[in-house]
């Protein structure tokens, strides 16, 4: 059986949590890879990594904010890979990938239903895709479906590696905006602090939001990845999603 549609996921820091309440709405913007506004989620898996350059903050701003949207509410999707395009642009991937591979090599149909299909193909479920767990016997890949076989070894190595585990979140694209009212958000994770701010609190009461929090110190913001990625886990676990 095919495994349903997970939610997406919109991950941002504290200071673009502002502006998205302020426009009631993600919208996209220039992605220096693509050179094109648009606006970026992952399916199910909150695997992107807040900018800072592995450098500590205590600053409010930077710390991460993860939303988890219903899938329905995304629509107008540009392009879908099965992993974060831009670790594939600063050459994570090299080990593993060809070096005259493109973007177009590894793109996907861009539609829910590919995607599904994608997961029970190479995961089975949706809790072993977000475990990145791939259950597809290497030996059931054509060898000629070189792109296949780099995403296997990726998700499969066991040594100590560069990639992380944005080598196997599936990236969306899409070209239009999302607004974040009219229950489009299922949840968000977001530091405690920051509930406390009055636009916060009455966003999330007008629009019956589920408020994950997560206490805050002195840290590099992207080492709190781990962290999100375990609360949205605990969520999906109460919901069934996985």
């Amino acid at each position: 059986m095919t495994p349903t549609t997970m939610p997406l996921v919109h991950v941002c820091d504290c200071h673009r949590l502002r502006n998205i309440l302020v426009s009631n709405a993600i919208i996209p913007t220039k992605c220096p890879v693509f050179k094109e506004d648009l606006a970026y989620f992952f399916y199910g898996r909150p695997s992107y990594r807040i900018g800072d350059g592995g450098l500590s903050s205590n600053t409010p701003s930077l710390f991460p904010v993860c939303f988890i949207l219903n899938s329905a509410y995304i629509k107008n999707i540009k392009r879908v890979f099965p992993f974060d395009t831009g670790a594939f642009s600063a050459g994570l991937y090299k080990k593993y990938i060809h070096s005259t591979a493109t973007f177009s090599d590894y793109i996907f149909e861009p539609t829910y239903d590919f995607i599904r299909r994608y997961v029970d193909l190479f995961y089975s479920s949706n809790k072993n895709y977000f475990n990145g767990q791939a259950t597809i016997e290497k030996g059931l890949i054509p060898a000629m479906a070189f792109e296949l076989q780099s995403l296997h070894q990726m998700i499969t190595a066991t040594s100590t590696e560069e990639v992380d585990d944005r080598c196997y979140t599936v990236e969306i694209q899409s070209f239009s905006d999302v607004d974040i009212s009219g229950g489009a958000v299922m949840a968000i994770v977001l530091p405690i602090t920051i509930l406390s701010d009055p636009t916060v609190s009455s966003y999330l009461f007008d629009n019956n939001i589920e408020p994950i929090t997560y206490e805050t110190s002195r840290c590099a913001p992207s080492s709190l990845t781990p962290l999100i990625i375990d609360k949205v886990r605990n969520y999906y676990l109460d919901e069934g999603v996985i």
